[in-house]
């Protein structure tokens, strides 16, 4: 009975060290361009699933910029939320690096609340 208890508390313990220490890719060894390159595809991701998505519909971008900002659980959501993520944390990198970010994009996020005044400047010029 006590070697059982031995046992289990073994086993938990193991995979809580197993969960606990999964490391990522190391990001520290990319190049200044291999950080400039994944910013760019944040904001690429985000830019092309806007005009996919939202490029005739304004009050379907504000609701989805409402639950972008809100951090929501939906796919769109989240996905945003992690390239704003990863474009932050591959700039801060750079940055850290001395890299030149001069020529990055605009944040994931920002690019959408860009569009979406775009849309609807649009849509305000039209008779």
């Amino acid at each position: 009975m006590i070697l059982k208890r031995y046992f289990y508390a073994y086993i938990c313990l193991t995979l809580s060290a197993c969960a606990s220490t999964a490391q990522g890719p190391d990001l520290s060894a990319l190049t200044c361009e291999q950080h400039l390159s994944v910013a760019q595809k944040a904001n690429q991701f985000v830019a092309r699933n806007f005009d996919q998505t939202y490029s005739h519909d304004p009050s379907g971008a504000e609701v989805q910029l409402f639950l972008i900002h809100e951090k929501a659980p939906s796919n769109f959501a989240a996905n945003c939320n992690a390239a704003e993520a990863s474009f932050k944390q591959h700039l801060r990198m750079a940055k850290e690096k001395g890299c030149d970010v001069s020529n990055y994009p605009s944040a994931p996020i920002k690019e959408f609340e860009n569009k979406l005044s775009a849309l609807k400047l649009s849509n305000n010029k039209q008779p």
